[in-house]
């Protein structure tokens, strides 16, 4: 007869590893989707700042609510963020679509201001992009 485990899977155990899986996923879409800085990302997505960065960090988990605004930020599935042990690491496509835009915004800023060095910067970031997808 199989004697049971010693140590048992804590619930909390599977609950700390979601909410890490979740901050990896989060990280990577921010990442995917060409935001540079935690603050930039939570402008995007709506959320506070602080609540933003204890998301990605892990301190904190999110809701579906949140998981939504993430989704539509980042231009990620939103199974793939909210269900990291479910889903394979398909769901990031649309992000590489939200970083085409921001480029491009970033780009039409620069001209309309005049800004050379924000042009140049844009130009070098939207050169990069471009090449990896070659």
């Amino acid at each position: 007869m199989p004697q049971p485990s010693p140590n048992p899977p804590h619930p909390a155990d599977d609950r700390e590893k979601l909410i890490a899986a979740r901050a990896a996923r989060l990280r990577q879409a921010r990442i995917a989707a060409g935001f540079k800085t935690l603050r930039a990302a939570a402008k995007k997505s709506g959320i506070i700042e602080d609540t933003y960065r204890a998301h990605e960090i892990g301190k904190n988990t999110f809701d579906a609510d949140v998981a939504l605004k993430y989704s539509k930020a980042f231009g990620v599935d939103l199974v793939w963020l909210m269900l990291p042990g479910l889903t394979d690491e398909t769901g990031i496509e649309g992000a590489d679509t939200v970083r085409a835009t921001r480029l491009l915004e970033q780009l039409v800023v620069a001209l309309r201001s005049g800004d050379i060095r924000a042009l140049a910067n844009a130009t070098e970031e939207a050169e990069q992009f471009l090449s990896k997808r070659r």
